[in-house]
């Protein structure tokens, strides 16, 4: 039977097109990707009416009524992975095609272009003439050729990222999302079934009848344009993480003096922050347990202060959260780049500092803690590192979720604590984890923040 309604009826002209869909949504590329496949469908049908993004949460992927697109990111990461799919589909099954059908970025809806022997878009997606750009999952993202020129006589300070582009931050996701398809690496099944129970340490999370959100950072940036042009010069301090401090930067108040007034911008996710939501969200998913994800933007804590929350981050970009992390005994250095151990005596030689063993590996350490949160019982999963993606692998795996429950076993199963985790990665690549400090929450810590 056709993958399409039985009572939908297309015109003679439209069937060649009718029959391009079926054949990509049959195809392997799409056989075990049942979410993708229904929403690729629905955009399909609606392609010739302005859907909204709530339509296609509600009607498309089977969200309550009571979807909000500004606290949840739902849609946007779902496009983005069927966007990935069908670049994949096209460059094996559906090679022979000269039609394709995309979804150009900024808008939901699809298109069945035609595409030049070389694979070249005739029409829809087409990228700004001289502007190249790449994605890097280094952390940050970047042009390959330069688009933000600095100003005559400035050196560009190491702590500021610039030359930042809402264009590539939107290619990096898509990307990221691809990376995502690929199984995980971490020893273990690549994903759960969802016959099986919930792992007790993600029980410990989500076993209180409350929602669940995963929020990732989005750090702060300053945006000008110099001399009125064109060109944006955008520009981010690693310690200035709210728009209303800006003249706690020197560098930042000199460009002020220069250029004028900024704009706060807060448009960017870091790149391990991004991997770690997607890859949280597809485990969680597997068990049956509905995540929501948004960005620190997007999410008022009159809503998140009544759900469970996973935040992930780096010690400049979980400011927001400072107030959990100050009840923490165990801290991240400077760039995230040792531990501290605050019960120790003040000069306490560094803590499980970071190993770089060559240019692209290293061994980094990260904490994840487990904490209570306000008197209506929510809690809060942190998990603050350079290599979140990483943390996130382990905390996943059998290995790491096996290590854990041991752990709290040993501690008289005090279901909240804090831990230090080292992370080998080469470059952003997981390799393996392992847990090396484990610390259950005091009495006096464990009662919620209020």
């Amino acid at each position: 039977m056709s993958v399409l309604a039985e009572n939908r009826v297309e015109p003679e002209s439209k069937i060649p097109d009718v029959r391009h869909l079926e054949e990509v949504l049959q195809s392997k590329c799409f056989e075990r990707a049942t979410r993708l496949r229904a929403l690729l469908l629905y955009l399909w049908e609606n392609r010739y009416q302005g859907i909204s993004e709530y339509a296609i949460a509600v009607d498309g992927l089977g969200r309550n009524p009571d979807f909000e697109s500004k606290i949840d990111a739902t849609v946007r990461v779902q496009i983005a992975r069927l966007r990935v799919l069908l670049r994949r589909y096209y460059e094996g099954e559906g090679s022979r095609f000269t039609t394709r059908l995309v979804i150009p970025l900024g808008t939901h809806q699809i298109q069945l272009v035609e595409v030049m022997p070389d694979g070249e878009v005739v029409e829809g997606l087409k990228s700004n003439p001289g502007t190249h750009l790449r994605c890097d999952t280094s952390g940050d993202v970047v042009p390959s050729a330069t688009v933000f020129p600095t100003p005559r006589g400035w050196s560009s300070p190491n702590r500021f990222l610039v030359s930042v582009l809402v264009a590539v931050i939107v290619l990096l996701l898509s990307c990221l999302s691809w990376l995502l398809l690929i199984p995980k690496r971490h020893g273990g099944k690549n994903s759960a079934s969802m016959d099986q129970e919930l792992p007790l340490f993600w029980k410990d999370l989500t076993n209180n009848g409350k929602a669940t959100r995963i929020i990732l950072p989005t750090p702060i940036f300053f945006a000008w344009r110099p001399d009125g042009g064109t060109s944006t010069l955008i520009a981010r301090d690693l310690s200035v993480n709210e728009s209303t401090k800006l003249e706690d930067s020197p560098q930042l108040a000199d460009m002020e003096k220069r250029f004028g007034k900024p704009v706060a911008w807060q448009n960017y996710t870091f790149a391990s922050d991004t991997f770690a939501a997607l890859r949280l969200e597809r485990f969680l998913d597997s068990y049956g347990v509905q995540t929501l994800i948004s960005s620190s933007a997007e999410s008022p804590h009159q809503i998140i202060d009544y759900e469970n929350v996973v935040a992930f981050g780096t010690t400049s970009s979980l400011t927001a959260y400072q107030s959990d992390l100050d009840r923490l005994s165990y801290k991240l250095g400077s760039y995230e780049k040792y531990v501290i151990d605050k019960r120790m005596p003040a000069g306490s030689p560094r803590q499980f500092p970071l190993d770089q063993e060559s240019a692209s590996r290293m061994v980094t350490p990260g904490l994840i803690a487990l904490l209570p949160r306000r008197a209506s019982g929510s809690r809060i999963l942190l998990v603050q590192g350079a290599q979140t993606t990483a943390l996130i692998s382990y905390m996943t795996s059998e290995t790491g979720m096996r290590e854990i429950t041991q752990a709290e076993a040993e501690h008289g199963h005090n279901p909240f604590f804090e831990a230090v985790v080292l992370s080998e990665v080469n470059g952003e690549n997981p390799i393996q984890s392992r847990l090396v400090a484990f610390r259950p929450l005091a009495q006096q810590d464990s009662t919620p923040a209020k």
